[in-house]
């Protein structure tokens, strides 16, 4: 079975909302990057919003993706949040400390709210 990543991009006020599904992995995180890349880069995105919360599956190199993300954002003086509810993903986040990095929030309204608080 071809590994299946879904993204979706929606403007908001402050930003943008990037919606990702399905399996980040070493097969479909080239796509996120590209995509994650393209957003932090826009003078005029302001922050953007990763909405993880239909991911079914990441490993180290879509959280490679994410903090590269973060780091070009920041280089851009955007940020980057993450939706990210109670999971498998979500325990990947902490065990790796990348909460630590990244704002992570539980739902869409939380996360949009904070960036709509800067």
């Amino acid at each position: 079975m071809d590994p299946q990543l879904t993204l979706a991009v929606h403007p908001n006020g402050q930003g943008a909302i990037l919606s990702v599904g399905g399996e980040v992995d070493l097969a479909t995180a080239p796509q996120l990057h590209a995509k994650l890349m393209e957003l932090v880069e826009v003078k005029e995105a302001g922050g953007v919003v990763v909405d993880l919360t239909p991911v079914v599956f990441m490993d180290s190199t879509g959280l490679s993706v994410l903090l590269a993300g973060h780091r070009r954002a920041q280089a851009h003086g955007h940020t980057i949040r993450l939706v990210c509810p109670e999971g498998p993903v979500l325990r990947v986040v902490r065990l790796t400390g990348t909460d630590k990095v990244l704002s992570v929030y539980s739902s869409l309204a939380e996360a949009v709210a904070a960036q709509d608080a800067d």
